[in-house]
């Protein structure tokens, strides 16, 4: 075998000779793109002597539904609690269920010192066994939300008819623009805002974990908003700006991408112009 780390699993076994063998075979685990992670190689027989029976679920128990949220697509969701059975099947992706309030009905510890979670929806299908890192605890906030939480200042959110994930929010104070969100459709947003100084903005991920300010250059300065709207046909939401000096009104664009693309550098450094 060459190794007295690795679990294998009994297929079978026979008595000859007075002693006792077990037929050993890998496990075998099968991903939703048909790939597979660990074949299944030819079985052998070892002396029963030589291997130790290993508890691969080191404890499982049930629970009342609880809130979660996914915070990262990098796990998908399995049969079985990974590692713990023979042949096992992801049978669903994570990236399907993101941006939702998910519920955790059961958990699971492996022998590899893992912890898996059982989760349904909220209409109670089930979605099967995921890694614990991929989730979060309480119900699920998108970006809008979760980053206007508290405010006192005044909120005004433009919503994307062909995908309500895809948010534009002004945050404002007397009419001045404090704060633009722009909320992307895989659950990350841009902040852009205006400190009195450099222009700054930040991008918050879908885990909320928030990169560092950057400064970008813009046209828009802390000039007082009077107005917001979003044009379909030209895909730009519309600011319309007062000047300190009272001179007559300066409409500024925000380029839109209807898929909520907002994730480059380059956009954020030329999302404003007049």
């Amino acid at each position: 075998m060459g190794t007295t780390k690795t679990v294998y699993f009994a297929v079978g076994s026979v008595h000859a000779k007075g002693i006792n063998y077990v037929k050993l075979a890998w496990p075998v685990t099968e991903r939703l793109d048909g790939s597979q992670v660990l074949y299944s190689i030819p079985s052998g027989y070892v002396r029963r002597s030589s291997v130790k029976r290993v508890k691969l679920l080191l404890t499982q128990a049930k629970s009342a539904p609880k809130p979660y949220w996914l915070k990262t697509t990098a796990y998908n969701f399995w049969a079985h609690p990974y590692g713990t059975v023979q042949h096992n099947l992801e049978i669903r992706a994570s990236a399907e269920q993101s941006a939702k309030t998910l519920y955790v009905v059961g958990q699971a510890k492996t022998w590899e010192k893992r912890t898996y979670l059982k989760v349904q929806t909220k209409a109670g299908k089930q979605l099967g066994w995921i890694n614990r890192q991929a989730l979060g605890a309480g119900p699920y906030q998108d970006p809008t939300r979760y980053l206007t939480r508290g405010t006192s200042l005044t909120k005004t959110t433009w919503v994307n008819p062909q995908d309500s994930r895809v948010k534009v929010t002004s945050l404002v104070t007397k009419h001045e623009l404090k704060k633009l969100i722009i909320q992307n459709s895989d659950g990350t947003a841009i902040v852009v805002l205006w400190n009195g100084g450099p222009n700054t903005y930040f991008q918050m991920e879908s885990n909320h974990v928030r990169t560092k300010q950057r400064e970008f250059n813009s046209y828009v300065q802390s000039k007082n908003l009077d107005n917001m709207n979003f044009d379909s046909q030209a895909g730009q939401i519309r600011l319309w700006m007062i000047t300190p000096d009272k001179n007559p009104d300066v409409t500024y664009l925000v380029n839109v991408d209807l898929a909520g693309d907002f994730s480059s550098v380059e956009k954020v450094k030329t999302l404003f112009y007049v």
